[in-house]
């Protein structure tokens, strides 16, 4: 960048800019494979060779998860990706899944922790207790435990007069099942920073084929059956617990269901029919039956245009965004498809909702509409980050260009693709939708998020904040664009 090119700032920007555009220049021209060590500029691979992207200049807020380049693991990292191979890598995903079964069915583990001697409710009854009074204070209402035990007592729906220990024992089994919630958006990202990232950039070209391909189905269909069989419990579960207990068994059960639309998106552009099947059953679990055909034929047709209601816009926020995503798609759909299939759509669901409804109560019912609507959300929060302000430019034709990888957000953040089937690395499945997830990769000259995707998520809740990390982020993306 020339001085002149920079007389629109001011003369104080334009000193600034033009100085770290000398020291990128400067660091470009270091000896091959050493990293810069400014806080503002990140090394990118660019062939052979290793030049500087400068951030600083556009006011982009920067990542703790980018203390790592694209394709740079920690030494932990590196150990696990060298002991933990092919399809074992992606078990995760079946852990988490397992582990919420005592959470979910903490009423019955927890008196089970105490048959042995580990009488939790107990402990935590006598440390209230201990805590309340060396924290009483004298304009404390002497009935105030009183009046504030009642309260709970009411919402747990237990007698006024219930033992602290029974008190604590419902309050676990009320918020146990929020754990999910701590995982996907405290550890897992905590596990990400510790790991760091790797594009899978050795993954095979190849379609599905023989054994390698079948043991990575393998672990997608087991996550599909676990999920499948955990709704249903998990309904059970709520019809006998306080009607509390419904909304937090909904919501952490339904970050599961944001999973299942991860597997599920991968095994509706399977070529194999079974795949296809599994996929429109765990579609309707999460009542988002119609998201086969949002997604093939109208998302991937239409990324990166205004026609498309799931590629976000510049400056939109999650919340509008939302609601055009979910409205437009139906209204598209509506349109286009055929009567039978919208019967289709309408008589899965009701299936499911009109099963559980009988099985197990309004609450059951309850449960299955809280983690459908959590698995939407957070559907949606990953349409709007994938292809936040991203464009297609229009040609002369009038038609639009090809699908590149500059038209989708990536993050090779490991761990999180671990547990997500690599849904992360989006550019390779815009530009070939048959492509196995084992065999995405990232590109490290597209758009590169500056965190995982439960990070962005949480992100996107904030929208001025979003928009402060981001949209410098878009100006870059543009201005290569424009330079290529």
């Amino acid at each position: 960048m020339t001085y002149a090119n920079l007389q629109c700032l001011g003369a104080r920007e334009a000193a600034w800019a033009w100085r770290r555009g000398h020291h990128a220049a400067s660091r470009a021209s270091r000896p091959e494979g050493r990293r810069s060590s400014s806080r503002g500029g990140r090394a990118k691979e660019v062939g052979r060779g290793i030049t500087t992207r400068t951030r600083t200049g556009t006011g982009a807020l920067s990542s703790p998860w980018e203390q790592n380049e694209p394709g740079e693991l920690s030494g932990l990292g590196k150990w696990y990706k060298r002991n933990v191979v092919g399809s074992l890598r992606f078990l995760p995903m079946i852990a988490i899944q397992l582990a919420f079964i005592p959470f979910l069915f903490s009423f019955v583990g927890i008196p089970l922790l105490e048959s042995v001697g580990i009488r939790l409710p107990s402990m935590l009854a006598l440390a209230t207790k201990w805590v309340w009074s060396k924290v009483g204070l004298a304009w404390m209402s002497p009935d105030l435990g009183t009046a504030v035990k009642g309260s709970v007592t009411r919402v747990l729906e237990l007698p006024v007069n219930s033992p602290n220990e029974l008190v604590w024992k419902t309050i676990l089994g009320t918020v146990l099942p929020l754990m999910p919630v701590v995982y996907f958006f405290v550890v897992l990202p905590v596990i990400d920073f510790v790991i760091g990232r790797e594009g899978n950039e050795q993954a095979r070209a190849s379609g599905p084929s023989g054994t390698h391909h079948k043991e990575h189905r393998m672990v997608i269909w087991a996550s599909g059956f676990i999920y499948m069989c955990l709704l249903p419990t998990a309904c059970y579960a709520a019809a006998v617990l306080p009607l509390l207990s419904v909304l937090t068994i909904g919501v952490g059960f339904g970050l599961y269901g944001a999973t299942m639309f991860a597997v599920s998106h991968e095994l509706l552009h399977s070529p194999i029919k079974s795949d296809r099947v599994l996929s429109r059953c765990l579609l309707a679990c999460v009542f988002y039956p119609h998201y086969e055909h949002s997604h093939k034929y109208i998302h991937h047709k239409l990324v990166g245009t205004p026609e498309d209601p799931s590629t976000a816009r510049r400056g939109e926020h999650f919340y509008a965004f939302f609601v055009r995503s979910v409205v437009d798609n139906v209204k598209m759909l509506m349109r286009t498809e055929a009567a039978s299939m919208k019967l289709s759509w309408i008589a899965r669901v009701a299936f499911i909702a009109g099963s559980l409804l009988i099985a197990f109560g309004p609450r059951g019912l309850a449960v299955y509409l809280i983690q459908a609507f959590i698995s939407i959300l957070s559907l949606e929060l990953v349409n709007y980050i994938e292809h936040y302000g991203l464009k297609r430019k229009r040609l002369a034709n009038g038609k639009y260009e090809q699908v590149s990888r500059s038209h989708s957000w990536n993050a090779d953040w490991f761990a999180t693709n671990c547990h997500i089937v690599n849904l992360q690395l989006h550019s390779d499945h815009h530009l070939n939708s048959m492509k196995p997830y084992q065999n995405l990769k990232n590109f490290k000259d597209g758009p590169q998020l500056p965190g995982p995707y439960s990070v962005m998520m949480l992100l996107s809740l904030c929208p001025p904040l979003f928009f402060r990390v981001m949209d410098p982020r878009l100006d870059e993306v543009e201005a290569s664009t424009k330079e290529g």
